[in-house]
C-alpha cells in the first residue's frame, strides 16, 4: 500500500494484538479492615487509578464493606483500536508498506 502526501487511510488493530483480551482473573478483591476501608474512602474513588506496592497500576472498580475492588486489566484490554492517518509531508526515501 502507498500512502501520498494529503491521503488519509485508516488502520484497524484487534483486540488481541492491541493491548489483548480482558482477563477476569485481573479483577480481585482485597480484604481490608474497616481502619484501612476508611482511610482509603478518604484517597481513592471508583474509576480512580491506583498504584499498587509492586509499582503495577489498577483501576479502583468498587469499594466494599469488606474490601477494595481493583481491576488489574489495561484500560484498553478487550478493545479494538482505530487510528487515522494522515501523512502531512514524506522525506528521504520512499517505500511501500504491505
Amino acid at each position: 500500500m502507498t500512502l501520498l502526501p494529503g491521503e488519509t487511510r485508516t488502520f484497524e488493530i484487534a483486540a488481541e494484538d492491541a493491548y489483548g483480551a480482558r482477563d477476569d482473573e485481573k479483577l480481585q478483591k482485597f480484604p481490608v479492615s474497616p481502619e484501612e476501608l476508611a482511610s482509603l474512602r478518604e484517597s481513592v474513588t471508583p474509576g480512580q487509578v491506583v498504584q499498587l506496592p509492586n509499582g503495577a497500576k489498577a483501576v479502583c472498580i468498587a469499594m466494599e464493606e469488606d474490601g477494595i475492588v481493583l481491576d488489574g486489566n489495561h484500560p484498553l484490554a478487550g478493545r479494538g483500536l482505530t487510528f487515522e492517518v494522515e501523512l502531512v509531508k514524506a522525506g528521504g526515501s520512499w517505500r511501500t508498506i504491505e
